[in-house]
């Protein structure tokens, strides 16, 4: 027998197993996921909504209500009377919610919101995803909130 005689064996039987798990895992990597087909389908049936907000006053004092007038953009047909419209407020990067309202008949709305601390809150409303049509947030708004 040669010296590399040993080798020779150690590496072709590491050159077979690896052979055969790489067709193994391409199988497993290759199954479609079928509730990422559903939810695809689920979404593409949907209506995009758009929201449009303004804040009507951009300065108020404490525990003062500033107004928030606009409307959600929804096709008659796709939407219901009392559309769910929430205020979120920027906090550390993320959205939290502040306040609720529904939209009138028409997909108009007026919410208020008031702090109980002074400082400059961004704000934004947000019409959340239903059965029906996509989420949508409106542009944000600053609101300061004087002592």
């Amino acid at each position: 027998m040669t010296k590399h005689a040993p080798i020779t064996r150690l590496l072709t039987a590491l050159m077979l197993c690896c052979a055969m798990l790489v067709p193994m895992t391409g199988t497993a990597t290759a199954t479609p996921a079928t509730p990422a087909t559903a939810e695809h389908d689920a979404t593409a049936n949907k209506v995009k909504a758009k929201v449009n907000a303004k804040l009507l006053d951009t300065k108020v004092k404490v525990n003062a209500d500033a107004r928030i007038d606009g409307k959600l953009d929804l096709p008659k047909s796709n939407a219901r009377s009392l559309e769910l419209i929430v205020i979120q407020r920027l906090v550390a990067g993320a959205w939290v919610d502040v306040s609720t309202g529904s939209c009138r008949p028409n997909y108009s709305f007026r919410l208020t919101v008031s702090f109980s601390i002074a400082a400059t809150y961004t704000l934004r409303v947000y019409y959340p995803e239903t059965a029906t049509a996509t989420a949508a947030a409106s542009g944000t708004f600053n609101l300061t909130v004087l002592g």
